[in-house]
Order: C-alpha cells, then sequence, then structure tokens
C-alpha cells in the first residue's frame, strides 16, 4: 500500500473472473448471481473493490520510477496497470457498478476525502526514498521515512 500499488488485494483476481466468465455467457451471469446469493464471494470481490479505489497509479507511477533499470520498469509497470484496469472492468461487472465503490458512498467519500491529504506524504517519500538511495547514511532522513510511512498507513487505514 505505500507505493500504492495494492497489488497483493487485486492482482490475478481480474484474469481469474475473466478466464471464467469467457467460458461462455452463462458463466458471466453466473458471477453476477454469485455476487447477489454467495456471502463469501461477494465479500472477496469487495476486498478487492476496496484496495482497488485505495490505489492509485498515477502516484505508483511515482514509485515505480524509482526502479533505475527501465527495461525491468517499464514492462512491469505496464503489465501491472494493464491487469490494474481488466480486474476493474471485471469488478464493475460483477457488481453492475458505474465506478469503484459506487454501492458504498460513505466509503466513496471517505478516500477521497483522505487522498489529498495522504498524496502529498506519497510525493515526500518517494523524494526521500531517492535521497536514502544515496547510500549516505542519516538518522533524520531514516527518521523521516518512517514518519511518512505510518502517514500514509494510518492516512488509507492500512497497515501495508
Amino acid at each position: 500500500m505505500q507505493s500504492r500499488h495494492a497489488v497483493p488485494a487485486w492482482f490475478g483476481v481480474g484474469y481469474a473472473l475473466d478466464r471464467f466468465a469467457r467460458r461462455s455467457p452463462p458463466q458471466a451471469e453466473l458471477l453476477q448471481e454469485m455476487m447477489r446469493r454467495f456471502p463469501l464471494f461477494a465479500s472477496l470481490i469487495r476486498s478487492v473493490e476496496i484496495a482497488m479505489a485505495k490505489a492509485d497509479f498515477a502516484i505508483a507511477r511515482l514509485y515505480a520510477d524509482l526502479v533505475t533499470d527501465a527495461a525491468l520498469r517499464e514492462p512491469v509497470f505496464e503489465m501491472l496497470r494493464q491487469e490494474f484496469e481488466r480486474t476493474a472492468r471485471l469488478i464493475l461487472t460483477v457488481t453492475g457498478q458505474q465506478e469503484l465503490l459506487e454501492n458504498n458512498p460513505v466509503l466513496l467519500r471517505s478516500v477521497r476525502l483522505r487522498n489529498p491529504y495522504v498524496d502529498p506524504l506519497s510525493l515526500i517519500q518517494v523524494d526521500l526514498l531517492r535521497r536514502k538511495r544515496t547510500g549516505i547514511a542519516d538518522p533524520a532522513l531514516d527518521y523521516a521515512i518512517g514518519a511518512t510511512m505510518n502517514g500514509i498507513a494510518a492516512g488509507l487505514h492500512n497497515t501495508g
């Protein structure tokens, strides 16, 4: 969550849903029925949806840019971005929503209200991590990085 990718929360879900739904049209309808009638499945989908709503690929891009090897960075980031988009599209299809958290306006509002406060911490953290990579030991820098980690985790209501 610190880098705003939230990969463990959603990666692979879109692939699995897509593969299942492509078997036949009734399979896609079955996913929607499972969302309505199978609490465990609905809980899984809602958890993925919440994590995706907290993710921010504009901020994540800044963290990805810390990877100096462009030959590694670009294809990995693009693969993650595409899978994120596929997962979001399928979550919306399964839930029948137009946007993530549409059916949970209180949480949607909460995420939208806190992001303007968390985003600057992420920008500061990226800069501090760049400085840390110079290899110079600096206790004040370490403290500042720790403070941004705590602030981001608190702001996103997430421990990661």
